[in-house]
């Protein structure tokens, strides 16, 4: 980034590729992406390259300075890769750019947390354009942005536990009474990675693993959870080279899909708790 900025906007509106309405404010600069491109002449869309059958990795069009927020896009994700082990996604490189441009930013229809649930009828050697994204670690970025920068309203970024308060503490006093509570971090670390379906007994218990982790309270995540532990799992859930080569095989399995979204929300709400004890014991 320059010093200086070469465009500055007083209020930026981002809409996201999630669901919901997209309502461009009369007021400020809105923002979409790829599909979502609107008629208004005050939205900027953003594509990203491969979308945009384009060499360059950002297509900007209908902006102040096309080429030069391309180029500014192009700088904020090259910074961002070596922090999550990925080309980051079109939406977070827009939201930290902005951050920086603007006065006010709002994102709508955006968590960072696409699911990874897959149709049924989806051929195995198909694979979601989702994944080649690190969602976790592009979450932890973006928490760690939005928690400093009070200019940033993005509600939708904040997570809910997947169950009430109630059931959380029934599943405490059954953990308490468990004296050998097993470490969801540790499960995590003994899926197999490769693109090959596991033989027919490893399989099983790999399937149990995904399963117990699933079903596991809150409290089991968060009391084994910590900084370090989380970023070492954030990769298991993503393949940036799917394009080119096959996926984990946990990541097509029909029988391991219906698990991998619940065990994703564990870890990222455990993430955020984290992030926000930070700031708040600063």
């Amino acid at each position: 980034m320059t010093d200086t900025p070469h465009l500055s906007f007083e209020q930026v509106t981002i809409f996201g590729n999630a669901k919901g309405e997209i309502q461009v404010p009369n007021q400020g600069i809105a923002i979409t992406f790829n599909s979502t491109r609107r008629a208004e002449p005050n939205v900027i869309n953003i594509c990203n390259g491969p979308y945009a059958k384009s060499d360059k990795s950002f297509v900007v069009s209908n902006s102040p300075d096309d080429e030069w927020l391309e180029q500014q896009l192009d700088t904020v994700a090259k910074q961002i890769e070596p922090q999550i082990g990925c080309w980051p996604s079109t939406g977070l490189v827009t939201v930290i750019l902005m951050s920086l441009l603007s006065k006010q930013v709002n994102v709508q229809r955006m968590a960072l947390l696409p699911s990874l649930m897959r149709d049924e009828d989806m051929p195995k050697a198909q694979h979601l354009l989702c994944v080649v994204h690190n969602w976790l670690g592009e979450r932890r970025i973006a928490l760690g942005l939005v928690l400093i920068n009070k200019h940033i309203q993005w509600p939708e970024l904040f997570l809910s536990p997947l169950v009430t308060s109630e059931d959380n503490e029934k599943a405490q006093a059954l953990d308490e009474q468990n004296l050998e509570i097993a470490n969801p971090f540790e499960l995590l670390h003994k899926i197999s990675r490769k693109a090959e379906t596991p033989a027919a007994m490893i399989y099983t218990f790999q399937i149990s693993i995904f399963k117990q982790l699933a079903q596991m309270s809150d409290h089991i995540w968060l009391t084994m959870a910590s900084t370090k532990a989380l970023i070492q799992v954030e990769a298991i859930f993503a393949h940036e080279q799917a394009e080119t080569q096959p996926s984990p095989w946990y990541l097509t399995d029909p029988k391991v899909n219906q698990y991998l979204d619940p065990i994703r929300h564990h870890l990222a709400y455990c993430q955020q708790l984290i992030a926000v004890a930070s700031v708040q014991g600063k």
